[in-house]
């Protein structure tokens, strides 16, 4: 597979060089999946203001395609090369606090979600060269979405989908290194 050149600015997204397969592969699954979420949810949002209806699309979309862009080796080696950026990336997603706030309700929910994934993934994060980083964060995400899904009975579909692949982005797909050498 040829690599492309990425953009500068798309290289927290996508690392240095990518193929293009692999970016037809994050945008093509990512927008399908938000938009089969967005039809089989329609009666959670379908009340909802334009504006926020369109922010809640394209943070979902966010988390759809870095849980898939994260597992590519560009963007893994982007963060290997950067390690102090893997911390500020970490640190920025709150998405599950705007989900909140979008959704008028959930906040304790998605507070905690938030909270433990941050705290799983600085973990994670911080055991870069041990050989069981891959499999710790396995037991993390697990454990994460038992909680979850335990607690899913009050929680709209789109926002339970939502806070998974959240959890699954930020804790497994982006602070394991899966390319490392064990």
């Amino acid at each position: 597979m040829k690599t492309i050149k990425i953009p500068k600015f798309l290289h927290e997204v996508l690392g240095k060089e990518s193929t293009l397969e692999e970016i037809l592969m994050i945008f093509i699954t990512s927008i399908f999946g938000t938009c089969a979420l967005f039809y089989f949810t329609n009666a959670e949002w379908k009340q909802f203001p334009f504006w926020k209806t369109l922010i809640l699309f394209l943070l979902i979309f966010d988390v759809l395609a870095g849980f898939i862009a994260n597992l590519t080796l560009s963007t893994n080696n982007y963060y290997k090369e950067n390690p102090k950026l893997r911390l500020v990336f970490i640190a920025i997603h709150i998405q599950p606090l705007i989900f909140s706030f979008l959704l008028n309700n959930y906040f304790y929910i998605c507070f905690i979600v938030w909270a433990y994934t941050l705290i799983t993934a600085l973990s994670i994060n911080a055991l870069q060269k041990h050989p069981a980083q891959r499999v710790l964060a396995g037991c993390f995400v697990m454990i994460g979405l038992i909680g979850l899904l335990l607690y899913s009975n009050p929680l709209p579909n789109l926002l339970l989908i939502a806070l998974a692949f959240f959890h699954l982005k930020v804790t497994y797909s982006f602070a394991v290194d899966h390319y490392a050498i064990r």
